[in-house]
């Protein structure tokens, strides 16, 4: 297996690239994902809060994946801790 590209990450939108919209991931889209985290960094982005990402892509999403930005990217996590947040 090749190691991870160091540098170089992932972005993916959860409604309407990951899952339909306000729809569940499907198991074929996680093992893509699963399988791309080996290579390299992946994150993913939603408008929705924490909660409701977590509904379309499980409980562990924010360890399943490097970066959760949730709330339009108002609210990051990185492995699995909360990094920041902003509010306007």
């Amino acid at each position: 297996m090749a190691a991870r590209k160091s540098g170089l990450i992932a972005l993916f939108d959860v409604d309407g690239t990951l899952t339909a919209p306000r729809k569940g991931v499907t198991p074929e889209m996680l093992e893509f994902m699963h399988e791309l985290r080996k290579v390299v960094t992946v994150g993913v982005v939603g408008g929705s809060d924490l909660n409701k990402i977590s509904e379309q892509l499980g409980n562990t999403v924010i360890t399943d994946y490097d970066y959760v930005f949730s709330e339009n990217g108002l609210v990051a996590h990185q492995d699995g801790k909360l990094i920041g947040t902003q509010v306007y």
